[in-house]
């Protein structure tokens, strides 16, 4: 079980919202927050689709990017976000991504990378195949999420996406959101024609600026169900907006931030919980201490006793500590040293806070030692040999300022990448 507050926080079309509570509050921009957030974005400048590559699941992110640049749809580099890769035959994948500018990609995550607390990433298209997963039946079924001009779609049956595609309309007039709808059922029609399926069910997600759906009697309008939405507070208004209840209905597990930031969110999600457990462990402690006093007491008059008889050589006997003291020692010590290793999200922060941009850690070992924490940590740089040896250099040096020295050091390179393994070890004093 997992406490704490999270603060949620939105980007669509160009507008930024706070939302707390049951408050949403449109802000010029989202800076100034402290503690754990949430940030839901549509992406600026960002494309998402489901495609079938002729590649392995390991290189489709590398195939699309190929075929966007191909197309024309971006002129520099392009980073390529999978929400979902399954294999399709032998040598295809199905993807389900987003994909934008690499340069705006990395504003992202260096607004992650440089927050105090954890910032959990969430894509549009995140959310809705975490809604469309949770659909029942082997049934295909669409997700929409209709929010000011736009049109947000995905098709598919639980883990099995089919379609994925945003519409587009030219204004909110009404007229215009009639054509939006027209597209929208076009495009569902199609993919039925298409993959020779029918799509059974239509769930809808609205924000506060959605329009509702034109009223016509037509099977389509009969299969779309509004996603369940709960009343919230904007501008002394109360409207609904169902997409923040789905949004809520997540797991920080689904996000697309790196994993370092996921542990350090759940490990900072659990500080109460563990609060309340030091302090019951506390007053054991203090109980514990008590007890032991006594027993120490009881030993001290032992030992006074046994010194008053060593000076007559006859009744001299060796006296060894019994196994329960030295029991009672090793505990106290082991006590002593939980106390002052430094915690695990003070480590993962002493890593984020020393890796160079381009570093990629793959596997962390953590172990908490009797009088030292060892860490055992391998990755990667995608830079070239002389970026990524002076990175690496100066993630050492910053990792033995902090108090860890190294007691194994590998640096490696090949054609493509640069990887590392470093073994580190912290005294507990």
């Amino acid at each position: 079980m997992v406490t704490g507050n999270v603060k949620y926080a939105f980007e669509l079309d160009g507008v930024n919202y706070w939302y707390s509570g049951n408050i949403l509050s449109q802000v010029p921009e989202l800076k100034g927050s402290s503690g754990n957030m949430w940030l839901v974005t549509d992406m600026v400048s960002s494309v998402s689709r489901f495609m079938t590559v002729d590649a392995p699941p390991s290189s489709a992110e590398f195939v699309v990017r190929q075929k966007l640049q191909e197309a024309g749809e971006f002129d520099g580099p392009v980073t390529v976000i999978p929400h979902m890769k399954k294999k399709a035959g032998s040598s295809a994948t199905d993807i389900l991504f987003t994909a934008l500018p690499t340069n705006i990609y990395n504003e992202y995550t260096k607004r992650v990378r440089e927050s105090n607390d954890a910032i959990m990433l969430f894509p549009i298209y995140e959310i809705l195949l975490g809604i469309l997963r949770k659909k029942r039946g082997g049934d295909y079924k669409a997700v929409i999420f209709q929010h000011n001009r736009f049109a947000d779609i995905i098709i598919g049956a639980g883990d099995k996406v089919v379609y994925a595609n945003r519409c587009v309309a030219f204004s909110t007039e009404e007229e215009q959101i009639e054509h939006l709808w027209d597209a929208v059922k076009k495009d569902i029609e199609t993919v039925e024609q298409d993959h020779r399926i029918k799509v059974a069910g239509i769930t809808l997600l609205t924000w506060i600026d959605s329009s509702p759906i034109p009223d016509r009697a037509d099977t389509f309008t009969e299969k779309v169900q509004l996603y369940p939405a709960e009343e919230i507070i904007f501008d002394k208004e109360r409207p609904v907006a169902s997409f923040i209840r789905a949004v809520k209905k997540q797991s920080a597990t689904s996000s697309v931030s790196p994993g370092l930031d996921k542990i350090a969110y759940y490990a900072e999600r659990i500080l109460p919980l563990l609060n309340i457990l030091i302090f019951i462990a506390i007053l054991g402690l203090a109980g514990g201490g008590t007890y032991f006093r006594d027993k120490a007491n009881a030993q001290k008059e032992t030992i006074h006793s046994l010194e008053s008889r060593m000076y007559r050589a006859d009744d001299f006997k060796p006296v060894a500590l019994s196994d329960d003291f030295k029991d009672t020692l090793s505990f106290v010590r082991e006590v002593y040293f939980s106390k002052n290793a430094p915690s695990f999200k003070q480590i993962v922060n002493d890593i984020s806070s020393a890796c160079a941009t381009d570093m990629i850690i793959e596997v962390m070992k953590i172990d908490y030692a009797k009088n030292a924490v060892r860490l055992e940590i391998y990755g990667h740089v995608n830079a070239s040999f002389d970026q990524a040896h002076k990175g690496y250099q100066r993630f050492l040096l910053t990792m033995k300022a902090i108090g860890y020295s190294v007691q194994e050091n590998r640096f490696d390179t090949d054609i493509k990448a640069s990887t590392f393994l470093l073994k580190l070890t912290r005294r507990i004093s």
